[in-house]
């Protein structure tokens, strides 16, 4: 046997042909996906202009329960990315995916949230602190919320799980992570872009009174802006679903990796 064979390499074009067979394959979840998160954003963004202006008032006013309703959206929103994942999962690895496997339970539902919570939370905290071990942190527990989705374990087994099958391919995560956020760029730059020609209406906002400004606001309607919202909530729905394949086509690819690793290890 030749123990110093380079283990196989994954290429950035590999897996985003994975990820576009896995969606040509059954597109239907998908697309609605697509059109469920963008409905979504465009309420986000509405919703969170609104907001400003019911802070004036606080805490008399819709604004608590608006951002109950917004709590409430966002978690339907990881519920059916937890669906699209599952779907995304069995269409890279060519089996039958059916709108069933975009069922998931409460508890399959709560570990995979807490395996994606936590790699995100000990990024972010790494990044903030240290750098280098939020950079660590990313790689090696980024397949924990697919691996809590494919293999229905708890999320601190999905964390070990991650970090057993990422082991040795860090620069290719690394790589495909930047190329799938260049993704969200377009989206974020319209925000932005939003945000900046509202910027005086804002500042209205926070110094007047609510219903001042609201009527401020509602005279100030562009159509322009409103366009470019919704343009902006498409590109970041588009962005979302994009790479919710992706990163089932890399975890796929990972998973096969290790599994082939340690059935060689097994015959030597």
């Amino acid at each position: 046997m030749n123990h110093s064979a380079q283990p196989p390499r994954i290429t950035i074009d590999a897996v985003l042909r994975s990820a576009l067979r896995a969606f040509a394959a059954f597109p239907g979840p998908g697309l609605a996906y697509f059109g469920v998160v963008t409905v979504w954003n465009c309420y986000d963004s509405a919703d969170s202009q609104l907001d400003l202006a019911d802070l004036a008032s606080f805490p008399a006013g819709p604004w608590v329960f608006g951002a109950a309703l917004s709590l409430a959206g966002s978690l339907l929103m990881g519920w059916l990315m937890c669906g699209l994942a599952r779907v995304a999962i069995a269409g890279v690895r060519g089996e039958e995916a059916t709108w069933n496997n975009t069922v998931v339970s409460l508890s399959e539902y709560f570990h995979a949230a807490s395996a994606l919570g936590t790699w995100l939370l000990a990024t972010l905290l790494g990044l903030m602190l240290f750098i280098v071990p939020g950079i660590f942190a990313f790689l090696m527990w980024s397949q924990a919320f697919c691996s809590a989705i494919d293999r229905k374990e708890s999320w601190t087994a999905a964390l070990g799980r991650s970090r057993l099958i990422s082991k040795g391919h860090y620069a290719e995560i690394f790589g495909v992570g930047v190329a799938t956020g260049m993704l969200l760029l377009p989206g974020w730059i319209l925000s932005a872009s939003t945000l900046w020609n509202s910027a005086t209406d804002i500042e209205e906002i926070l110094g007047g009174a609510m219903p001042a400004a609201s009527k401020s606001a509602a005279a100030a309607f562009d159509p322009a802006a409103a366009a470019t919202m919704i343009l902006s909530a498409a590109l970041g729905a588009a962005a979302y679903t994009a790479m919710t394949y992706i990163g089932a086509a890399l975890y796929v690819v990972l998973q096969d990796l290790y599994v082939a690793a340690q059935a060689s290890k097994k015959v030597d």
